[in-house]
């Protein structure tokens, strides 16, 4: 699996949740960070600079949208992925305008969630790939 390469920041405020996909992420990943709102998940990405952000949308404090574009403007082609229990249309183009990976709504089926993760993941590696090239075409 090539998300075993790269590392994943998940921010979400449920702890039953946090823990079953701690359980689930942890052996799927580099290093599995966790925050529990947007204002930890933002200190955090700012401090590890994960690969993969994943993010519930309500969260008490800053919401995932919000960090998430706090991340954009930091990094603009940081890979981030949403999960929420709403499926409304302005959430979407709101995820969308942002420049977010993927939107799923919970209950979140895991084969898909795995599906997504991977699809970034193998666009970072394609990423990396591309750029391994560029530098080696440039010596």
């Amino acid at each position: 699996m090539i998300l075993r390469n790269f590392t994943l920041l998940y921010v979400e405020d449920d702890q039953d949740t946090q823990k079953a996909m701690k359980a689930i992420l942890e052996d799927e990943v580099k290093i599995f960070y966790q925050a529990y709102n947007g204002d930890e998940g933002l200190a955090l990405y700012k401090e590890k600079k994960p690969d993969i952000v994943l993010t519930d949308i309500n969260m008490p404090g800053m919401s995932g949208l919000d960090m998430a574009l706090a991340i954009k403007n930091i990094d603009k082609t940081q890979h981030i992925a949403i999960t929420s229990a709403f499926d409304e249309k302005n959430i979407l183009l709101d995820a969308i305008n942002i420049g977010i990976d993927g939107f799923m709504v919970k209950p979140v089926d895991i084969d898909i969630l795995i599906e997504k993760l991977e699809h970034i993941a193998q666009h970072l590696l394609n990423h990396i790939d591309a750029e391994k090239a560029r530098n080696e075409a440039h010596k």
